[in-house]
């Protein structure tokens, strides 16, 4: 192989090592955007029920991947419920939101948390 094709190919490699890093974002790009704790007369979850939501927020150019981001309502107890790993849903695009249902019921799926918010507490 060549001196021009061995810098070409490394050159190629680069390139393609920064397109990977351009689309990947950091979890610092993710914000709660809205907590819901009362749901009368909002959103119902995919099971028909109305549970307190929290909601996250990608206010980044990139897409983000939540798996393995903890979620909590208790301060002494930062990693209550880790969004699970290998769920193409956790990818959150740019600029993008999405839904955990504080319901207590993580059977029920990756954004069903197992914890619920208490409208009389801190949360």
């Amino acid at each position: 192989m060549s001196m021009i094709n061995k810098k070409i190919g490394v050159l190629l490699l680069f390139m393609v090592l920064l397109s990977f890093s351009a689309q990947a974002q950091r979890t610092t790009s993710v914000k709660i955007n809205e907590v819901l704790v009362i749901n009368e007369d909002n959103f119902v979850d995919d099971y028909g029920k109305r549970h307190a939501w929290i909601e996250l927020f990608n206010n980044s150019s990139g897409t983000v991947n939540l798996a393995g981001c903890y979620l909590t309502n208790d301060k002494s107890n930062p990693k209550m419920y880790m969004i699970p790993k290998g769920d193409v849903l956790t990818k959150i695009p740019p600029r993008q939101h999405t839904l955990f249902w504080a319901d207590g019921q993580a059977i029920r799926g990756t954004f069903h948390l197992n914890f619920c918010l208490d409208p009389n507490g801190e949360n």
